[in-house]
């Protein structure tokens, strides 16, 4: 498979034991974290994709029992958007209850209550490392054990959860409920309060409600106020000062571009912090240099036409440019 590191062959030469791996290039995700410093949208889909993979390993009735973020490689790929994909390595350790094989592992401050008190680990202590890691992806690198860890008492402090910080508290309530919600219950000292690592899958790939609210939304990170949240195509743009949308920028962030011109329309925030916009004049049509033409359309908010005219955002609206629609969100 793709998503685990390949092993080719164990041998012996000389009185010498090697094993074979295939060579990737890359780095770990501890240091993509710590060095790469990737932002939310780009910590959201890794931790998507790194759940994934444990599920499918749990599905094979495999147990890694030593996760922690070292163990998942990112690998460039230019054959997928995003430009890399993730590979979990390092099974010597893995454990596999229907063959009887149990040769856990586990690593310092990544370890679960059962690791620490050698009892019983299993795929529910895969859930508390993963729950580790995707805290750790979430805030851009703070564990949730820090403090303990720097004062070596990690092994006392995740048995009753001194010292941890929900990430409800830490985003000042902006991440959706459910989020919060399945990180704590990943890092319950008690293994029976964990939920499966597909339950926890459902809820990342899904697109939880946000506290208050009917509507699906993608995750995004706390936005500062007066702001703008711009959603498109399943996808979001923040928006903090005056700012031109163009064609490449619809292009980079929400995909759905086709009607789109070079420059559509402008966000204006004036000096009391209110959001205006205005549409810009473009052609009926043109081509590109290849000689395809595009069809393009005015700009319209909430129904009206508002070309070479500002017009004052309201707390959530609708711009539609020819069928491609934007909603637009004063974060107040």
């Amino acid at each position: 498979t793709s998503i685990v590191e390949k092993n080719y062959e164990y041998f012996e030469f000389k009185d010498v034991h090697f094993h074979a791996k295939s060579f990737e290039e890359g780095c770990d995700l501890n240091e993509y974290i710590y060095n790469k410093k990737p932002d939310f949208k780009t910590r959201i889909h890794i931790a998507k994709v790194a759940m994934g993979i444990l599920k499918l390993v749990h599905q094979k009735g495999i147990v890694h029992s030593d996760l922690k973020p070292k163990q998942f490689f990112v690998v460039n790929n230019d054959k997928v958007s995003i430009g890399f994909s993730i590979k979990l390595i390092d099974f010597d350790h893995c454990i596999i209850p229907d063959l009887n094989l149990y040769r856990p592992a586990g690593t310092d401050g990544w370890k679960s209550p059962e690791h620490v008190k050698n009892v019983s680990v299993g795929f529910y202590s895969d859930v508390f490392s993963m729950g580790q890691i995707v805290y750790t992806l979430l805030t851009g690198g703070r564990q949730p054990y820090k403090d303990a860890i720097n004062n070596d008492t990690y092994n006392e402090d995740i048995l009753i959860r001194k010292g941890y910080v929900s990430l409800n508290t830490l985003f000042k309530g902006q991440l959706p409920p459910e989020i919060s919600n399945i990180v704590d219950q990943m890092l319950s000292p008690n293994p029976s309060e964990r939920p499966t690592i597909e339950e926890v899958h459902t809820i990342f790939i899904g697109k939880p409600k946000s506290k208050g609210s009917s509507e699906s939304q993608e995750l995004h990170p706390p936005v500062p106020k007066g702001s703008l949240i711009i959603h498109s195509n399943g996808k979001y743009h923040v928006v903090t000062e005056t700012k031109t949308i163009t064609r490449d920028l619809v292009k980079d962030n929400f995909g759905n571009h086709s009607e789109i011109y070079n420059k559509q329309f402008d966000l204006f925030k004036d000096d009391n912090g209110d959001w205006f916009i205005k549409g810009l004049p473009i052609p009926r049509s043109a081509k590109d240099s290849s000689g395809k033409s595009y069809q393009f359309y005015r700009t319209m908010y909430n129904g009206e036409d508002v070309t070479n005219r500002f017009h004052k955002l309201s707390g959530k609206g609708v711009v539609k440019i020819g069928n491609t629609p934007f909603e637009i969100k004063v974060n107040s």
